[in-house]
């Protein structure tokens, strides 16, 4: 196996333990190669899930925020570690291995699981570390609150001033929400409204005699258009007349259009118009 010393930004890659792990991988992969196919989606499949699990379980470790959650991920791949020699305790019990080669790869595993213990021991050290750090730091806090609560009465002083001061261009800033608010809230009812008079003459097209008759589909009808409601009429006979009106909370806006058949029975726009 070819090992690039160039890690391109990924630490790992020239880390021993992550370098012998691949090593490790490869071997046992080659000797999957000699077991039966009968085992393809069972020993061989466990084993191979198991050694992937190991790199890529070290891997992940190295770009943890601390070393708490990189002992997790050390841990891991320990464990997926046992479970390939679990897997090939089980290849020598079903004689697919021999004594010899069982062997030896208990020899490289060991040395691999000697190595993630002392890193893991190394990340323990460091956490304790940690901790001293932060109770220092903790005691440094506490000098610095109890300075600080000399000061108190002029910071609540200048608080107060910026306070004051921001309250006047909140107040505008409220106003110009009001209306912008409103402005959105009229587009709705306009675009409701347009929908509503599209629909209508839609129907219109399919069925000229839709509004009328007891069985009337246009003559008088509502439909949602997101959060506001189009309210439509039509009425008229040759020439129709639409009038839908969109509505969002208290808003509402109105279009009339009207209508009339040419000469094709074809359905024709006269006008258009918001009232």
């Amino acid at each position: 196996m070819i090992i690039d010393n160039n890690n391109y930004g990924f630490r790992f890659r020239n880390w021993d333990i992550y370098k012998d792990a691949r090593e490790f991988r490869n071997e046992i992969n080659k000797l999957l190669k000699t077991l039966p196919k009968e085992e393809k989606y069972a020993l061989i499949d466990q084993t191979k899930r198991a050694l992937n699990s190991i790199i890529l379980n070290i891997a992940e470790s190295s770009n943890k925020n601390t070393d708490k959650d990189a002992c997790v991920y050390i841990n891991r791949a320990h464990c997926s570690l046992d479970e390939v020699i679990a897997c090939l305790d089980c290849a020598l019990d079903d004689k697919y291995i021999n004594q010899e080669q069982h062997q030896e790869i208990l020899l490289k595993a060991s040395s691999i699981a000697k190595r993630l213990n002392s890193f893991t021991n190394y990340l323990a050290s460091n956490k304790e570390k940690s901790k001293i750090k932060d109770q220092k730091s903790r005691i440094n806090d506490q000098r610095l609150m109890i300075n600080g609560v000399a000061a108190l009465p002029t910071i609540i002083i200048i608080a107060m001033i910026i306070l004051l001061a921001s309250i006047g261009a909140a107040s505008s800033g409220f106003v110009e929400n009001l209306i912008s608010y409103s402005e959105l809230e009229s587009k709705k009812a306009l675009f409701a409204a347009e929908a509503g008079a599209k629909d209508a003459f839609k129907r219109i097209g399919r069925n000229k005699d839709c509004n009328i008759g007891g069985s009337s589909t246009c003559a008088s009808y509502s439909i949602a258009v997101g959060d506001a409601t189009s309210t439509i009429t039509v009425s008229g006979t040759d020439g129709k007349t639409i009038l839908s009106s969109g509505q969002v909370g208290n808003i509402e806006v109105k279009i009339q259009v009207e209508t009339y058949f040419d000469a094709n029975s074809k359905l024709i726009q006269s006008s258009w118009k918001q009232l």
